[in-house]
């Protein structure tokens, strides 16, 4: 990984959250606890966003326990050293299948968050396992003092659209 070419990431992402976190929707502390797709519990934490309310939505319905309520947390990000796994030449070079990507064994992506990490990547952009949408999951104890990761507004946000 150390030798492909990482490209910039800017703009706004969005991340649901139950009402308890709404005040700290940027925090990747909740994965580094319980773990996720790209992060093994308790050794690194990893902060996951989508890229739109309706990607968050399809994502928080995969999930057992679904709330009827959420808060929409839009998230400002500027990172430098983002892979995009959502493009297939980039998995091509890695010999990556997208459907290693979204299975739902997350041992292999456990490992390519582990060798994005060793490689100096802030952040990946990978496909969703919730349907024809992008996550962005990024590396927040990684982030060099010119990138951002900060919450721009939260607002009440409902699992129907």
């Amino acid at each position: 990984m150390a030798s492909l070419r990482p490209r910039r990431v800017e703009g706004v992402w969005h991340r649901f959250v139950a009402e308890l976190h709404k005040d700290d929707a940027d925090t990747d502390q909740g994965a580094l606890e319980h773990g996720g797709r790209y992060n093994p519990r308790r050794e690194f934490g990893a902060l996951y966003l989508s890229e739109s309310p309706a990607a968050c939505r399809a994502e928080m319905q995969r999930r057992p326990g679904v709330r009827a309520r959420y808060w929409h947390a839009r998230i400002k990000v500027r990172v430098a050293k983002t892979l995009d796994l959502t493009d297939p030449s980039m998995r091509d070079k890695l010999s990556i299948a997208e459907e290693d990507l979204v299975s739902d064994d997350w041992t292999f992506t456990q490992d390519v968050g582990r060798a994005a990490r060793r490689a100096g990547l802030d952040a990946l952009v990978v496909p969703s396992a919730a349907g024809d949408h992008h996550n962005l999951i990024v590396f927040k104890d990684l982030l060099g003092e010119s990138e951002i990761v900060e919450t721009e507004r939260v607002e009440i946000a409902p699992l129907q659209p």
